[in-house]
């Protein structure tokens, strides 16, 4: 059974195309930004650990910008709870959190 983990997103289609998580003691911004030139979403997070936790209200435009990243994953390995809108599992995005508990 996985350990869920609640999300704050920005942006929906399909799954939440950025979203930040909070988890043992640090904040997770994960971006799968637009292309414009595709027209299409790209098939990659880009996963990035904020220096502060994210604003709860307006635009995170820009919000990587003062962030370390940590790597990529694939949108399709990310687990989300059943409305895709709630939370993440823990084990889905394990390898992006700090070796300390």
């Amino acid at each position: 059974m996985p350990t869920w983990l609640p999300i704050t997103y920005r942006e929906f289609y399909d799954v939440p195309r950025v979203f930040t998580v909070a988890v043992r003691g640090e904040w997770l911004l994960f971006d799968c930004p637009f292309d414009e030139a595709s027209d299409e979403y790209g098939t990659d997070y880009i996963v990035y650990a904020l220096p502060v936790p994210p604003p709860s209200t307006g635009s995170w435009a820009g919000l990587a910008g003062s962030a370390h990243q940590r790597g990529t994953i694939g949108v399709s390995a990310v687990t989300f709870d059943s409305t895709k809108r709630t939370c993440v599992g823990e084990e889905s995005i394990e390898q992006f959190l700090s070796a300390t508990p």
